[in-house]
């Protein structure tokens, strides 16, 4: 949030990004996205891919796409920061 206070340009993007995936109502869904997003972004050459910049994994179901994504692309390395809540 306080990355999109400091630069608005920022905010619309992230949650067009956000729209994107909620209204994909299967993790398969989610999982065609991913695979279009990062094809777009030219990484499947190989690199480093930070999934998120900040906050967390929304679902299960998201987080679960994004393991299932990344298993198509050996050559990326994929990393993210979470917090696990114990209840």
């Amino acid at each position: 949030a306080m990355d999109e206070a400091r630069r608005p340009n920022v905010r619309k993007p992230r949650w067009d990004n956000y729209d994107l995936l909620k209204a994909q109502k299967t993790t398969v869904g989610k999982v065609a996205l991913i695979k279009r997003s990062i094809e777009a972004t030219g990484l499947i050459r190989g690199g480093t891919l930070r999934v998120h910049i900040g906050g967390d994994f929304y679902s299960q179901s998201y987080f679960n796409a994004w393991v299932m994504a990344a298993r198509y692309y050996p050559q990326i390395v994929f990393y993210s920061y979470t917090k696990i809540t114990y209840q």
